[in-house]
C-alpha cells in the first residue's frame, strides 16, 4: 500500500478522534464510506438523516439527502448514531409525498385536508397552535379545524420561493423557532420543510404557534398579542368545566366585585384562591381541581372549594363545596355537565347543584357560550339560574359578557340582568 495513503488515513482517524471526542457517537464512524447512514441528533429535538462528510475544530459538514451541505456547530449537537444501508432498508414511517408531486393547485401554502368524520376541505394555512390550525378556503371564509380531526393535511401548492417574505414561522414552547413550510400533518405527525430544504417532524403538542407571515422580523416573532390560543374553556361565567390549566399557565380574574387566580401546578392539578369585599363584609376562598383526558373528546376533572365569610359584629361563617365535572369535545367546542354537593357551617343539611354548558368558537377571537345552573336546597325547593354570553379574547385577555337570568322567588318569570368580568393570562 502507498505509504502516503497509510499516513494519510491515519492522520484523518487522529484527526476525528479528537473533534469527536466533544461529540457522542454511537456506533463506529467512518468517514468517506458511503455504506453508512448518519443520524445525527440536535440539541434543539431535531433529527437529520444522511453522512457526516467533514469537520473542523468546532464544527461539522453534514450531507442530507445526497444533495443538501448542512455545517453545524459542535455546541449544537447532541449526538450522531451509526447505522448501515441494511438498516436503511428496513421498514420504517413514509414521509409525505414532496410538495412538488401531483400539484393540485398552482397557489403556494395551498393544502388538501380530510377529517376522520370523511369531509374534506382546501385552502391557505395561516395560523396554528398545539391543539387548531386555521385555514382560508377558496372562497375567503375561514374554517378552524382540530389536530384531532385531521386524518391527513398536504402541501399542494407550488414550491414556496424563498426571495418572497411570505413564509411559515414554527415556534415550539421550549422556545425553538423555524422559518420554512408545512409539508403534511399524518399519524399525528407534522412535517417541517426549512428553508435550506431538511426535514423536520414535531408532535402537534409542542407546536406552541405556527403562523403565515409576510414579514418576518423580531418585533413580530416575540409578539404573542397575535397568537389567539383559545382560553377560557376551564370553566365558563360560573360553571366549571373538566378542562385543565396547563402545567405553568395562570389566570387573573375579576368579576363583579370578587378577585380570583388559578395556577396550573401541573397539566392534572390546579389550585386557586379568591377575595371579594362588600362594604363590611368580606368572602374569602381556596380551591383545587384534579382532572384529565380519558381520551380526545372525553375529559373528566373534580374539585374543592372552601369558602369563608367576616362581617363585622358577626361570627364568621365556613362553607365547603364538592363537584365533579363531565365535558365532551374539545376546547373550540364542548358541551359539559357538573354535579357538585355544598354544605355550610350554619345549613341544617347540604344543597346540591347540577349545571349544564356548552361553548362554541365562532372566529379566531370569539365564542359564544351558555350556561344553566340548578339548586336543590336542604328544604326541597329548587331554584334555577341561566347565562347567555359570549368572548372576546387574544392570547392575554379575556372578557365575558352577556346576560344572567333568574326567577324571582315562586314566580317564573326570569328576570334578566347584564354580566360582564375580564381575566389575564400569565
Amino acid at each position: 500500500m502507498n505509504p502516503f495513503r497509510i499516513l494519510l488515513t491515519a492522520s484523518l482517524i487522529f484527526l476525528a478522534g479528537i473533534a469527536f471526542s466533544q461529540i457522542t457517537v454511537k456506533g463506529e464512524l467512518r468517514l468517506g464510506d458511503t455504506s453508512q447512514v448518519h443520524l445525527l441528533n440536535l440539541k434543539d429535538g431535531s433529527r437529520l438523516t444522511g453522512r457526516v462528510i467533514g469537520f473542523d475544530q468546532d464544527q461539522l459538514t453534514f450531507l442530507f439527502k445526497n444533495k443538501n451541505t448542512l455545517v453545524f456547530q459542535f455546541s449544537e449537537i447532541e449526538n450522531i448514531e451509526i447505522q448501515s444501508v441494511a438498516m436503511q432498508n428496513e421498514p420504517k414511517t413514509t414521509m409525505p409525498a414532496p410538495p412538488a408531486a401531483k400539484p393540485l393547485s398552482p397557489a403556494p401554502f395551498m393544502y388538501a385536508i380530510s377529517t376522520s368524520n370523511g369531509k374534506s376541505f382546501k385552502g391557505k394555512l395561516l395560523k396554528g397552535n398545539d391543539s387548531s390550525i386555521r385555514l382560508q378556503n377558496d372562497d375567503g371564509s375561514f374554517k378552524y379545524l382540530n389536530w384531532r380531526e385531521i386524518d391527513t393535511l398536504r402541501y399542494i401548492g407550488t414550491l414556496p420561493d424563498w426571495a418572497d417574505q411570505e413564509k411559515h414561522i414554527l415556534t415550539t414552547f421550549r422556545g425553538d423557532r423555524f422559518t420554512g413550510y408545512v409539508s403534511a400533518f399524518e399519524d399525528a405527525t407534522l412535517y417541517f420543510i426549512l428553508e435550506n430544504g431538511a426535514d423536520l417532524k414535531f408532535s402537534t403538542k409542542d407546536i406552541r404557534r405556527l403562523e403565515l407571515t409576510e414579514k418576518v422580523t423580531d418585533i413580530a416573532l416575540q409578539n404573542n398579542n397575535d397568537y389567539v390560543e383559545m382560553q377560557g374553556h376551564e370553566r365558563l361565567y360560573f360553571s366549571p368545566t373538566a378542562f385543565m390549566l396547563k402545567k405553568g399557565q395562570g389566570e387573573f380574574r375579576t368579576v363583579i366585585l370578587n378577585n380570583s387566580v388559578d395556577y396550573g401546578i401541573s397539566d392534572n392539578f390546579t389550585i386557586g384562591g379568591s377575595f371579594a369585599t362588600v362594604i363590611a363584609a368580606s368572602l374569602i376562598s381556596g380551591k383545587a381541581k384534579f382532572g384529565g383526558s380519558l381520551n380526545d373528546y372525553l375529559h373528566v376533572a373534580g374539585g374543592v372549594h372552601l369558602f369563608g365569610a367576616f362581617a363585622i359584629e358577626t361570627e364568621p361563617i365556613g362553607a365547603a363545596l364538592a363537584y365533579g365535572s363531565l365535558t365532551v369535545g374539545t376546547p373550540e367546542k364542548f358541551l359539559s355537565v357538573s354535579v357538585g354537593r355544598g354544605t355550610s357551617s350554619e345549613s341544617d343539611g347540604g344543597t346540591t347543584g347540577i349545571s349544564f354548558s356548552g361553548s362554541f368558537r365562532i372566529a379566531e377571537r370569539f365564542r359564544l357560550y351558555g350556561e344553566y345552573l340548578n339548586f336543590f336546597d336542604p328544604y326541597g325547593d329548587n331554584y334555577g339560574f341561566a347565562v347567555l354570553g359570549g368572548s372576546w379574547f387574544n392570547a392575554r385577555h379575556r372578557v365575558d359578557f352577556g346576560f344572567g337570568a333568574a326567577p324571582i322567588y315562586d314566580d317564573a318569570t326570569l328576570i334578566p340582568f347584564p354580566l360582564v368580568s375580564y381575566a389575564y393570562r400569565f
